[in-house]
């Protein structure tokens, strides 16, 4: 199952899966899997379609899904994706997620 094509405007959305895949498809051309141990941010902007589903039929997936109001609104959308473990160093606390574009992780406005 999963959520299919739906709108957003104006809002930061951050997908971290604890298990299983997700698999994203957006109109401004990104698709793919976001799979556990991955983060993935969509900055919605001037508006955005995109639907979420389980990237996996035989393995429930699982994630948190956090909504953040932006900075700044009517930016252009975007999409970001990148691993949690390549942001990270054993034993120290990692930064993955930034307002600022030049932090490490993904940045949303």
């Amino acid at each position: 199952m999963g959520f299919g094509t739906h709108p957003h405007r104006d809002m930061e959305i951050i997908s971290i899966p604890t298990a299983g895949k997700l698999a994203h498809k957006d109109t401004i051309g990104t698709s793919g899997i976001i799979e556990s141990g991955e983060i993935q941010v969509m900055s919605a902007g001037t508006g955005i379609a995109h639907s979420e589903m389980n990237g996996n039929a035989d393995v429930p997936v699982k994630f948190f899904q956090i909504w953040v109001m932006p900075n700044k609104q009517g930016v252009e959308p975007r999409y970001q994706q990148l691993k949690i473990a390549d942001m990270l160093k054993p034993n120290e606390f990692g930064q993955i997620l930034s307002p600022n574009p030049d932090d490490a992780g993904v940045w949303i406005h």
